[in-house]
């Protein structure tokens, strides 16, 4: 378990926002920071540094906490949780195209946030540990892409999905097939006489 990780929480309502930080502090984290909107949530996190980032989806003001997550990508690295009462698919597709690494229907269950969280942080570890020593494939091991069978579209360590060509300056990598988000909703199929 990660005890004292760092976790920024991004929620608009005072209530909710108070539970969670008594649910994260006797699970054994540090809630580092709080916003209330994106805007500052924006400025906040990149100066914080937080382990984690537990975001609410609906947020006041002018930036969801979607929209919020995708900007927060260009300054930090920290991963993103989301929180909704909303669990709709337009909803969580919506969520999936940022490259969150979690999502947790409100109202908070405390094991699966305690679960969701660790499994973030593992992950997050990994991406980071596969960024910084960069593509080194040897005869034994080669490094392994997720590339979606559909749209050809490869998930690479930052978990964003991008296009193939992007990738191929790897030396000799062994692809996955895993569809993306935007692949995992069958096409619309023409009506039959």
């Amino acid at each position: 378990m990660n005890r004292n990780s760092a976790i920024y929480l991004v929620e608009d309502e005072a209530v909710i926002a108070l539970q969670l930080r008594e649910i994260l502090g006797q699970l054994g984290y540090h809630v580092c920071g709080h916003a209330m909107h994106g805007e500052t949530a924006l400025a906040q996190i990149p100066r914080l540094r937080p382990d984690l980032v537990l975001m609410d989806i609906n947020l006041p003001g002018r930036l969801s906490g979607i929209e919020t997550a995708a900007r927060l990508r260009a300054t930090s690295t920290a991963p993103v949780v989301f929180l909704s009462a909303y669990s709709d698919t337009a909803t969580v597709a919506d969520a999936v195209r940022t490259g969150p690494f979690g999502y947790v229907a409100k109202p908070v269950d405390e094991g699966e946030l305690r679960a969701t969280i660790e499994v973030a942080l593992h992950k997050h570890r990994e991406h980071e540990a596969l960024r910084r020593a960069g593509p080194q494939p040897s005869d034994d091991a080669k490094m392994t892409l997720d590339v979606c069978p559909v749209c050809h579209r490869i998930q690479d360590h930052t978990a964003r999905w991008r296009p193939l060509g992007d990738h191929l300056t790897a030396a000799d990598p062994r692809f996955v097939p895993t569809r993306c988000p935007d692949c995992t909703t069958p096409a619309p199929q023409p009506a039959t006489c």
